[in-house]
């Protein structure tokens, strides 16, 4: 008699067709879908934490705050975007560091850690990868613009002339 734990590495293994006999196949089907009901009552069990791997240390910001952030001192715009998007719509006075780019570390780690980051992307994904890395080695204070230029351009906010 094959075991439930045989069975279900059977049932998962590459080629289970193989060792399986016509009576067997379709108990394996059954245990698979069985386990992915349990993965997946598990996964939202509200016991279950649904924290972030990495705690979030910086603040998603809406483009209405993003933009009065803008004029106070010490605050540096970070464009995070590659320098084609960046050259065909950018926020005026924005730095370029492009995230895709190899040499975005050594460019971020020559920037001011004490001044005050606005990040930016095309919506918001790649600014919030940079503002987790820029958190990680100590810039402590750093805001995500939500939606990212997109999410500005509709709103009304204006941007440079490219």
């Amino acid at each position: 008699m094959v075991g439930l734990s045989t069975l279900m590495w059977l049932c998962y293994s590459y080629s289970a067709k193989a060792y399986l006999s016509a009576t067997a196949w379709p108990a394996c089907i059954c245990l698979s879908a069985v386990s992915r009901i349990i993965y997946a009552t598990y996964r939202s069990h509200p016991s279950r934490k649904k924290e972030s791997p990495m705690p979030q240390k910086f603040a998603n910001i809406p483009s209405e705050t993003f933009q009065s952030l803008l004029s106070h001192p010490n605050t540096i715009l970070l464009d995070v975007r590659t320098s084609n998007e960046y050259s065909t719509a950018h926020l005026k006075d924005a730095i370029n560091i492009d995230i895709k780019s190899p040499h975005f570390i050594e460019e971020i780690e020559e920037l001011d850690p004490k001044a005050t980051y606005l990040v930016y992307c095309r919506i918001g994904v790649r600014s919030a990868n940079a503002c987790h890395y820029m958190a990680l080695i100590g810039f402590p204070k750093l805001y995500n613009l939500e939606g990212g230029i997109v999410d500005w351009v509709e709103k009304g906010f204006p941007i440079a002339d490219a």
